[in-house]
């Protein structure tokens, strides 16, 4: 049938297991993806089965086709970690050690947005706010709101 797959009797015991005794959904949902495709369903029967998308079927599908069984049931997602440890401590080190008006911004302080655009600037890496806080905090830099300081009311007129 078209869009099914030919999986051998190793690659069957292999997902059967690792779909019965894995804990991690996502590779469940990829074990199972690839055995119903195996059976010859649809992927519309497979999309409506699994509550998935056939944006998903399609994925596992090609990359089971092209890379093998093992590259399916990785558990590594998104892009390789090595770079965003590099990229963190860029980020960490500019905080630390420089100021925004060094890069020349017209800012006295940093903030999660400002190493963002700067990185973009520089390097073309694009990450969330939101990854350059997480950066910062597990480097123990976290920032607080500004407190207000109280103006003295002895004020002349």
């Amino acid at each position: 049938m078209e869009g099914s797959i030919h999986l051998k009797p190793s690659q069957r015991k292999t997902l059967l297991n690792v779909y019965r005794k894995t804990t991690d959904p996502a590779i469940r949902l990829r074990a199972h993806i690839l055995l119903l495709l195996a059976e010859g369903y649809t992927w519309s029967l497979i999309a409506g089965m699994l509550y998935t998308s056939t944006h998903t079927i399609h994925r596992w599908k090609h990359r089971f086709e092209r890379e093998g069984l093992d590259s399916v049931l990785e558990t590594r997602r998104g892009r390789p970690l090595v770079f965003l440890y590099w990229w963190a401590t860029l980020v960490v080190r500019w905080v630390t050690q420089k100021t925004p008006r060094d890069f020349g911004f017209l800012r006295s302080r940093w903030s999660c947005a400002t190493g963002v655009l700067l990185l973009w600037e520089v390097y073309q890496v694009e990450v969330s706010a939101e990854t350059a806080r997480r950066w910062l905090h597990r480097a123990q830099i976290v920032w607080r709101r500004p407190r207000l300081v109280a103006v003295s009311s002895c004020v002349s007129f």
